[in-house]
């Protein structure tokens, strides 16, 4: 058996880290998802963004933070803009602003309020 260079256990620790980010990043949607509206007390956990591996928290963009339903309907475009593409989520420019709202908020965890529907 050859032994590992540094750069194969880099590359393992890598990937771990990465696998490690996406089980972390499921258990904050399926907290979210309980959470019914995060306006009882129960705030949803934020879900950082991930550019290239590196964890990046929405404050640090200065984006306010998406612990409510409330919150998600509160950004304006710019805000929202800026969420879509932080978590890589994929849109038709002709969307309309509440049909984005609604991806972002499916993607944090969410669920979605009836009055959310155009």
């Amino acid at each position: 058996m050859a032994a590992s260079t540094p750069e194969d256990i880099n590359q393992r620790l890598y990937g771990f880290d990465r696998r490690l980010n996406e089980i972390t990043d499921m258990v904050y949607q399926l907290h979210n998802g309980s959470c019914a509206d995060g306006e009882q007390g129960n705030l949803f956990k934020v879900i950082p963004f991930r550019p290239d591996g590196q964890e990046v928290m929405p404050e640090q963009l200065h984006l306010p933070a998406l612990t409510t339903a409330t919150a998600t309907r509160e950004l304006d475009q710019r805000q929202l803009a800026s969420y879509l593409n932080g978590y890589g989520i994929p849109y038709a420019e002709d969307l309309s602003e509440a049909q984005k709202k609604r991806l972002l908020y499916l993607h944090i965890g969410g669920t979605m309020p009836l009055r959310w529907y155009d």
